[in-house]
């Protein structure tokens, strides 16, 4: 089922859908060139390192990183060998009741935290008009072109009856890239299947933390998620299109697999959360590489940026609650297992 692709994969990664807003910016992640990073030894008796034993399988996979659920939502760990301490938590960006309150480990280190740090305050951003339209605004063609010239007539008359029929339909519209549709469509197939926007995991913190008084550290920025949409192909953009419509097409589909990554979350299971990122193998030769590049873009290339963040802020000294999607956070290249990796110790809290 192609929709569970990209539809699934933006509610683990993405801070918001484009169209909500939700995103902001007060810094935007630079990568750290410090390269002196700490590494991992057998103590002096020659007994191997508890967190290697802990991770490694014998197959040489992270077990902690790509296991099935462990009962109840993933939190890592992260020390060096001067005592820096952050913690990874995946987020989901949209939730349910059962989520809250969250777990008294969860709760704890957040407390203990100097920080909360997540993609970005979409709660502040959410207020900053200038913002979003600012953020919007690398989404629009220029020089008179327009969605019509690269989609076809039936493609743009389904999205057009679609946003039509839920309200969503704008006068100018026809300015935007694909990805504005695609992310319009998803929002009619979010409201359909009653996903709880305002229960996503980091816009709870982000609250708990205005309420705590609480600095709040941004990743990324809007900017440059709307950049990184506007950098996709047009191919790519018309695909994920395409797929939005389906999806809103078979909508009881949608939420089955919704609910599945729901549960993935909510259990802590990390092989179900990136087994929803897998590509279908019905997918042509052309579909899988406009999926890499969509991988690529998503994933890789930013869990590289939130890496070189984490480290930042392990040697920072702070002690920092690092909350960003949950496909960032798990998997063989997420950050848990690359700051492994490096030498880190790393391990789940409980």
């Amino acid at each position: 089922m192609k929709l569970k692709l990209f539809a699934l994969l933006m509610a683990f990664i993405m801070t918001l859908s484009l169209v909500s807003c939700s995103l902001p910016g007060k810094s935007d992640g630079e990568k750290s060139d410090k390269k002196d990073k700490t590494t991992q030894s057998s103590d002096e008796d020659g007994k191997e390192n508890e967190n290697e034993n802990e991770n490694e399988r014998e197959d040489g996979k992270y077990s902690i990183f790509e296991g099935g659920p462990i009962g109840s939502p993933l939190l890592y760990k992260v020390t060096d060998s001067d005592g820096g301490v952050v913690w990874l938590f995946g987020s989901i960006h949209a939730g349910r009741d059962s989520f809250y309150p969250l777990p008294d480990y969860v709760l704890d280190a957040y407390e203990s935290s100097d920080a909360l740090a997540v993609e970005f305050d979409i709660v502040d951003f959410e207020s900053n008009y200038l913002e979003q339209l600012t953020s919007q605004v690398v989404l629009m063609y220029t020089g008179g072109k327009q969605i019509t010239d690269v989609i076809s007539d039936d493609l743009y008359d389904e999205a057009v009856e679609i946003l039509s029929e839920n309200g969503k339909y704008i006068s100018g519209l026809e300015k935007y890239y694909p990805i504005m549709w695609s992310s319009m469509i998803d929002n009619c197939s979010n409201e359909e299947i009653g996903a709880e926007i305002d229960l996503g995991i980091d816009r709870h913190l982000i609250n708990k933390a205005y309420d705590d008084g609480k600095e709040i550290i941004d990743v990324e920025s809007a900017l440059i998620q709307y950049k990184m949409f506007a950098n996709f192909s047009e191919e790519l953009q018309v695909f994920m299109l395409e797929d939005s419509i389906e999806k809103y097409r078979d909508i009881d589909s949608y939420e089955e697999a919704f609910d599945d990554m729901l549960d993935a979350w909510e259990t802590g299971d990390a092989g179900g959360i990136m087994g929803e990122m897998e590509h279908d193998a019905d997918f042509t030769d052309e579909e899988i590489e406009l999926y890499e590049e969509y991988y690529a873009e998503l994933i890789t290339d930013r869990n590289e940026t939130m890496t070189d963040f984490a480290v930042d802020m392990l040697e920072s000294g702070d002690e920092v609650f690092i909350c960003v999607g949950a496909a960032h956070v798990v998997g063989e290249g997420g950050i848990a297992a690359a700051l492994y990796e490096m030498g880190y110790t790393v391990e789940i809290a409980k």
